[in-house]
């Protein structure tokens, strides 16, 4: 007997769908599916009629006979993965042969549909078809076959239960939304790595800055203000400051909702489905556009019908007591909510000996979610967001290092610390998301969102190193708001082969800030306070076509954006005089000035064969202009600085292998860098700088991506990445040549390994040991005039051993404990070395181990 496959689940949904591609060998897992199968062989007839009648009387009456309408979104995939997929959102019994399916795909197929018209666009082409059995279920077959209807359950001889082979042993699909609709990552000719919910929580990615050190040619470093201002460097290409006048180069998203200041990148985003990294210009379909690349949260979709607790509990190094709990609510038939809740307190590895908080680099950190999803019918679903997170966590220490000196890594602050204290954050949001799907082919989304974030900082630099007074102290509040509008039509036309996205945006930003910069020796305070105001425009579209020729194995991507950036703010300084509280003010300043930008995108993507594609892309990316709050001059600061530009080429492979037990992605790009925002600072005085369009650099690499199965307990990665970006021309603000003085501040080289390996099921659990390693070559600091500067090579050995799957004596659920170590080499590193008050230096933690405990039932 030959093998086949039997479904029957409960209908859910997924997320929007996507163009046909490739055929992969076999049928695989889809990211985030719920996949039952068993592999049995010569089951009695009776066995096969229990269990196909018990599916049946719980299944519509006509869903059972492919009559009923029901929404749909499953992506163009491999057929055998697609029939599962609309088994289970549907909520019908269907039969195939995994032999019969292997090799071919099926169309995307989207929308409030009956089930037969589903499965008519599925099976298009396939030389495939369906009939129904007596009892309602519905079985796949060659056209040519239309065996009788039997008059009782009786499957035809090929059809037996059974799994298709790379169920167990193939690499599960991986589901993206990176462009704007649910595709398969394979499918995508750009360079994507996507982090999942269990790549998530097996690398214990806790925070933005932590996905650095998973993904090559990505690098996170904290604002020397502090933990929460994250700057995100992508191809070489990033932000070195964080002030309010100054987009990311990197563009940040949750859910879709764009994320506009970086000190709101320090907070915990939760309930996490995946993590999508684009690396390279965004120019088309983002809601702003990025130079460096975009990061995309997506967090997980209430579920209806079904109740959930999910709750983590960890122990561990530097005092850490942390704890998560979700709870997914079925108010009613489609009508669900999720509710999270995640609590971090954890001391800081450098104790203080002077006076206030008692260690730096603390964190603090509460995290409250809400989501609410309604499905009043097959073609609406609305879905509101509240989020909230309240921060106080500590700054770390800078230490001194004279001259770049070699120095040792400290452990406690000089006794000369007066009043160090935490830095408060509160960031909340608001999103509602609405889909409507108008028919098979068309649909429309809105995203209505705001946010608010009060953020205050403070830093000590350098108090005790070579006075009792600190170097520096550096305060800031900020008050921000933000509102975003974006409305997307998706769809097909020309009989799926043309796929397109349309769309209009519209983004608004209100902030003001005070800042307070103490000079030693404690006789002067600067003071500035400032006022922003911007507005975004920008309408977008985005096709992919199929053409019948070439078998259908060429797409050709044709996209455009055009923006409208109009920014305004207001700067006032003043001097307070010490005792005597005399402050001296400036003048107020004003800057006003807009933007406008066209940025095209043009790819074409082969299939070569049922597992491979080639691709070429050319991307232009662009970065609006703005102002420097620490200009040195009135004139400086009114004259402001234009948008800086990226132009990308790039050629791609995208492949899998040996039944898919081999995945190997690969590109090679060259970017040419134009119109550089370049922040000039004062090494004289800390608290001013200037930002100039300051010349151009051409950016070339390379990154690769491999990922094995070679049996099913064992999976392997790794990951490269090389990259050579050299400025062409650097001109200071008095028209003098600088680049020489000038290099990129990332490595040359970067690569991960990972590596997962599930032991047999014991008694007592199933063991799970996961390892990671990430290493980074050394490089320059951004001026190089002095290479003492500089940043040594280094690499993180990360540990997890999980004993999941433990027994629960009267309880349902899952439990599983984890033993957990990151840096378990005790790698010793900075990330932050610098030429300011002659030298000074910020350390990466210590290793640091510990213990979840999580439960799930």
């Amino acid at each position: 007997m030959c093998d086949a496959h039997h479904h029957a689940v409960r209908k859910n949904t997924a997320a929007p769908a996507t163009r046909p591609a490739a055929s992969m060998g076999g049928i695989g897992t889809i990211a985030g599916n719920r996949l039952i199968a068993a592999t049995c062989s010569l089951l009695s007839a009776a066995v096969i009629a229990a269990v196909i009648t018990a599916v049946i009387a719980a299944s519509p009456a006509a869903a059972r006979t492919g009559e009923a309408r029901v929404r749909v979104e499953i992506p163009a995939q491999d057929l055998g993965s697609a029939l599962v997929e609309l088994g289970r959102q549907a909520g019908l019994s269907l039969l195939f042969d995994p032999a019969l399916v292997r090799g071919k795909r099926s169309r995307r197929v989207y929308g409030s549909l009956l089930v037969s018209r589903a499965l008519d666009r599925m099976l298009a082409g396939t030389g495939l078809t369906v009939f129904h059995t007596g009892n309602g279920s519905l079985v796949v077959v060659a056209a040519r076959q239309q065996p009788p209807r039997p008059q009782h359950l009786r499957r035809p001889r090929e059809v037996v239960p059974g799994p298709p082979a790379t169920l167990g042993t193939g690499l599960a699909d991986i589901i993206v939304t990176a462009q704007k609709k649910a595709e398969l990552l394979q499918d995508l000719p750009i360079s994507i790595v996507a982090l999942d919910a269990e790549d998530i929580r097996r690398l214990r990615i806790d925070e933005i800055g932590d996905i650095g050190h998973a993904v090559p040619n990505v690098q996170m470093q904290s604002h020397p203000s502090g933990q929460s201002s994250q700057l995100i460097v992508i191809r070489g290409i990033g932000a070195s400051d964080n002030q309010l006048t100054q987009d990311p180069s990197v563009a940040v998203y949750v859910d879709g909702v764009y994320v506009a200041r970086v000190q709101d990148m320090g907070r915990q985003i939760v309930d996490l489905e995946r993590i999508e990294v684009l690396r390279g210009p965004q120019g088309t379909l983002y809601g702003r556009n990025a130079t460096g690349g975009a990061i995309n949260f997506v967090t997980r979709l209430p579920e209806f019908g079904a109740w959930h607790i999910d709750a983590t509990a960890t122990v561990g190094a530097f005092n850490e007591r942390s704890g998560s709990v979700t709870v997914n609510v079925p108010v009613g038939g489609d009508l669900a909510t999720r509710l999270t809740y995640v609590a971090t307190r954890r001391d800081g590895p450098v104790r203080n000996r002077g006076t206030g908080a008692r260690t730096f680099g603390a964190r603090h950190r509460d995290t409250w979610r809400a989501d609410l999803r309604w499905r009043p019918d097959a073609a609406w679903t609305l879905r509101y967001v509240f989020d909230r997170s309240n921060t106080a966590d500590t700054a770390f220490y800078i230490q001194a290092a004279p001259g770049g000196s070699q120095t040792q890594r400290p452990d406690s602050s000089s006794t000369d610390v007066r009043d160090f204290r935490p830095s408060p954050i509160d960031s909340t949001g608001h999103s509602l998301t609405i889909d409507w799907y108008a028919g098979d082919r068309f649909a429309i989304k809105s995203i209505s969102a705001y946010r608010t974030l009060d953020h205050h900082s403070y830093q000590d630099y350098l108090s005790g190193s070579f006075r009792a007074k600190a170097a520096l102290i550096g305060a800031s509040d900020i008050s921000q708001q933000q509102w975003s509008q974006e409305v997307q039509l998706l769809g097909t036309a020309f009989g799926d082969r043309l796929d397109y996205v349309a769309g209009a945006y519209y983004f608004a930003e209100k902030a003001h800030g005070l800042s307070r910069a103490t000079l030693p020796p404690e006789q002067t305070i600067l003071r500035s306070f400032s006022r922003i105001s911007n507005r975004a425009y920008a309408l977008y579209a985005q096709g992919t076509m199929t053409p019948r020729l070439l078998d259908g194995r060429l797409h050709l991507t044709l996209a455009g954006r055009w923006s409208r950036d109009e920014r305004s703010a207001v700067v006032a300084r003043g001097t307070e005089a010490l005792p005597a509280g005399r402050i001296v003010p400036d003048n107020p300043v004003q800057g006003d000035r807009s933007f406008d930008d066209f940025s095209p995108t043009l790819s074409l993507a082969f299939d070569i064969t049922s597992g491979t594609m080639v691709y070429a892309k050319r991307a232009e990316g662009y970065k609006t202009g703005g102002f420097n709050l620490r200009s040195g001059t009135t004139a400086a600061f009114r004259r402001g600085f234009n948008p800086e530009r990226v132009t990308s080429y790039e050629i791609g492979l995208k492949s899998e292998l040996f039944e898919r037990r081999l995945r190997f992605n690969m590109a090679a790009f060259r970017a040419d860098y134009d119109d550089i925002q370049l922040t000039l600072v004062n090494v004289d005085d800390a608290t001013s700088s200037n930002t100039i369009n300051a010349g151009s650099a051409v950016i070339a690499g390379v990154e690769a991506e491999l990922t094995a199965r070679p049996w099913e307990a064992l999976q392997i990665g790794a990951s490269f990445a090389w990259l050579n970006p050299d400025y062409s021309r650097i001109v200071d603000a008095d028209g003098q040549d600088i680049t020489d003085a000038y290099r990129f501040a990332v490595p040359a080289s970067s690569f991960n390994l990972q590596a997962r390996y599930r032991f047999a099921q014991t008694i007592v659990g199933r063991p799970v040991l996961d390892l990671s390693y990430s290493w980074q070559g050394g490089h320059a600091s951004a001026t190089t005039t002095s290479r003492a500067f500089s940043f040594p090579a280094y690499g993180l050995l990360n540990a997890r051993l999980e004993m999941a799957e433990l027994p629960v004596p009267g309880r349902g659920g899952m439990v599983a404990l984890a033993l957990w170590a990151r840096n378990l080499a005790d790698t010793k590193y900075w990330f932050i070395n610098g030429s300011l008050f002659g030298g000074y230096r910020a350390w990466g933690e210590p290793r640091t181990f510990g213990a979840d405990l999580s439960w799930r039932f």
